[in-house]
């Protein structure tokens, strides 16, 4: 273990690993500084874009058949939509959420307009983004590729021709949305993800990019000094504590989805759906972490380029 002392240059004192001679602090250029902000920024904003556009735009007809072939494996239908149909409808009315307004709504071509008024009421105005997202949801709806549940107006929308089994996660949903005291606060927790993008992500890494830690004892720093260290040095983490509240909501919809199917599935039918339930939280899990690591890699990136990287 290295031992430390310290030394005064200008009545400012400086810290040096005496046992291995390394400094743990240097003072970057400032076109290093600079050099090292830009390349860390452009690192860790660049998952943004591409989840905007996920989020936003329509699937473009290449990547269509590849997107619905890959969610008919995720979520195969281990039932008949009749029968899930059914069973939701049972549900709905046994958990009390049928004198609360909830109803399943199958999406198809045939009833385009319905979705399309539903999604006007949940994306409301007419903003270039608010189009674009009702016709991705639209689009998604109708080409079985992702179904919701929609709080305004309390519909459970699902597609016909595939991934109708995800019904029972977005009952889950509508369940812990109107019936859970805790899915009612981690549904709040949406707000700090909006599009999937953590808001505090950019926060932490401008933070981490443009806060250099000073090389001086811990009680000569100030709060707020301090606080700018820990953020520093726990931007990844805390991006990915960021995401929390989604990870937490979406994991306790398809815990209580599960739970009300275990009366309606066998149990092969309810391993299927178990599996592909844990697959779809594993890409929230995915984009957590990924932009987690991209906070972190960033600011670390900076700090080498800079200079202000630990020497070893």
């Amino acid at each position: 273990m290295s031992q430390i002392s310290g030394f005064n240059i200008d009545n400012r004192r400086y810290m040096m690993g005496i046992s291995n001679g390394s400094v743990s602090q240097k003072t970057p250029s400032k076109l290093r500084n600079i050099c090292g902000v830009t390349v860390g920024a452009v690192v860790g904003l660049a998952p943004i874009p591409y989840i905007l556009k996920e989020s936003i735009a329509k699937v473009s007809q290449k990547n269509l058949a590849g997107q619905r072939s890959m969610m008919s494996m995720i979520l195969p239908n281990i039932d008949t939509l009749e029968n899930t149909k059914r069973n939701i409808s049972e549900i709905i009315e046994k958990i009390g959420l049928k004198e609360k307004g909830v109803e399943l709504v199958v999406a198809s071509d045939k009833n385009k307009s319905e979705i399309a008024n539903l999604l006007k009421k949940s994306v409301a105005g007419d903003s270039k983004i608010s189009k674009l997202m009702r016709e991705s949801f639209l689009q998604k709806f109708i080409e079985g590729i992702n179904a919701a549940y929609l709080p305004e107006t309390k519909k459970i929308i699902v597609p016909q021709s595939q991934c109708y089994m995800s019904a029972y996660h977005e009952l889950g949903h509508a369940y812990d949305f109107l019936k859970s005291g805790l899915g009612k606060v981690l549904s709040k927790g949406r707000y700090l993800v909006p599009f999937n993008i953590p808001i505090f992500a950019p926060l932490f890494l401008a933070v981490g990019l443009l806060h250099n830690k000073k090389n001086i004892l811990e009680n000569e720093k100030t709060k707020f000094e301090k606080t700018k260290d820990f953020i520093k040095d726990n931007a990844g983490k805390l991006t990915f504590l960021n995401f929390a509240p989604v990870l937490m909501e979406e994991g306790l919809a398809s815990i209580n989805g599960l739970k009300f199917a275990k009366k309606y599935l066998d149990n092969r039918q309810l391993g299927k759906l178990r599996q592909g339930l844990g697959l779809c939280w594993g890409t929230y899990a995915t984009v957590a972490f990924l932009f987690a690591a991209g906070v972190w890699g960033a600011i670390e990136l900076k700090d080498k380029i800079a200079g202000t990287k630990k020497a070893s």
